[in-house]
């Protein structure tokens, strides 16, 4: 069962990892300025969602390691 939860751990960071460079990607080919009403809103539209895809990665990525600590610690005592 350890073994299970190792792999889907790495899974779960990989994932956090790629989501984090997918967003940093959409974010930074997004800003800057634009012209024209529905073209403007649509990168606008973009840039927010990276920025949210940024926050839900780097939190995921936090608790995994948060809980791999937590159950590294109590695997010791």
């Amino acid at each position: 069962m350890n073994i299970v939860k190792y792999l889907i751990d790495w899974t779960l960071v990989g994932l956090c990892a790629y989501m984090v460079f997918n967003g940093l990607l959409i974010f930074l080919g997004t800003t800057g300025q634009v012209q024209g009403s529905e073209f403007g809103m649509l990168i606008t539209l973009a840039n927010q969602l990276s920025i949210i895809m940024l926050w839900l990665a780097l939190v995921a990525l936090r608790q995994i390691l948060r809980n791999g600590a937590n159950s590294k610690v109590q695997s010791e005592s």
